[in-house]
């Protein structure tokens, strides 16, 4: 009897807790159907991207490196985070011939366009901010079309020379499998081959945002890798 005391409370708090269970509304389609698009979304979020590239740059001095910045870039934008990852530009590359580049508030910081000779890059108004031109051997950065005053990376042997009008700014070496860009500051980053590209981070008189979308287009543009090839 006092057994039978005993499991009538259980059994009533049971009966409590499955009633309350089974009174539950049951999902709808439509919220079934919002939780798979979710994890769709997250699923394609954490994919791996065909012809994704990157490199993590850093700034180096002989006895320590410091995290400078990070680029991907794959088939369809650049991602270009810098300032301790604390600022992001996002490229779109709207057509192998153009692209857009995007702050953090989604508000358009630059365009870029190719002709057969140069690559352009220029403002949300139009106006050219710096015009990039490849010759044999050697690629030219000026702020106007006809190259008369410019910034020149040169491949020399199995380097390349950074110079500014009337001044040298430093060099692009490769060894050990990592480049390095060596002038105002030292930069390295782990590459495959050395690559002109990173020439554009000695740039010193130039925004860092400028500097890191031209780095972003010439890795991304197979005439500067030609140049660097074709007298290696």
């Amino acid at each position: 009897m006092n057994i039978q005391k005993k499991i009538r409370p259980l059994l009533w708090i049971w009966l409590v807790i499955l009633t309350a269970h089974c009174n539950q509304p049951k999902p709808s389609k439509e919220e079934n159907n919002q939780y798979s698009l979710g994890e769709e979304r997250n699923k394609k979020s954490t994919a791996p991207q065909e012809n994704q590239r990157q490199w993590l740059i850093k700034t180096t001095t002989a006895t320590e490196s410091d995290w400078f910045a990070h680029i991907l870039l794959t088939a369809r934008e650049a991602v270009l985070e810098f300032n301790e990852q604390k600022n992001t530009i996002t490229g779109q590359f709207n057509s192998p011939q153009k692209a857009q580049y995007f702050n953090e508030r989604g508000d358009v910081i630059a365009t870029t366009q190719y002709s057969e000779k140069a690559l352009q890059l220029r403002d949300i108004e139009g106006k050219l901010l710096w015009q990039v031109s490849f010759e044999d051997g050697k690629i030219k950065i000026s702020d106007t079309p006809d190259n008369q005053i410019s910034y020149e990376i040169i491949k020399n042997g199995n380097y390349f020379k950074v110079l500014a009008p009337n001044k040298s700014l430093g060099e692009v070496r490769f060894k050990d499998k990592k480049i390095t860009a060596k002038g105002f500051q030292a930069f390295e980053t782990e590459h495959t081959a050395n690559h002109p590209a990173f020439g554009v981070l000695l740039f010193n008189t130039f925004a860092l945002e400028i500097r890191l979308i031209l780095l972003s287009e010439l890795l991304r543009d197979e005439r500067s890798i030609l140049n660097d090839k074709k007298k290696a």
